[in-house]
């Protein structure tokens, strides 16, 4: 894993609020709200219309 890929005990989350989140972009994921998630979120890529979650 790269080093920008790795949780940051500093940045919390955008969804839950717990410490430990991924910044992609602007956007701070934790690893748990990714995986329930992933890519299927417009905020991490997909359009909405293509919205499974």
């Amino acid at each position: 894993m790269s080093q920008a890929t790795l949780p940051d005990e500093n940045l919390t989350c955008d969804k839950c609020g717990r410490f430990g989140a991924i910044a992609f972009g602007e956007q701070k994921i934790c690893p748990d709200c990714y995986e329930h998630c992933g890519s299927c979120c417009p905020e991490l890529g997909k359009k909405e219309a293509e919205q499974g979650c």
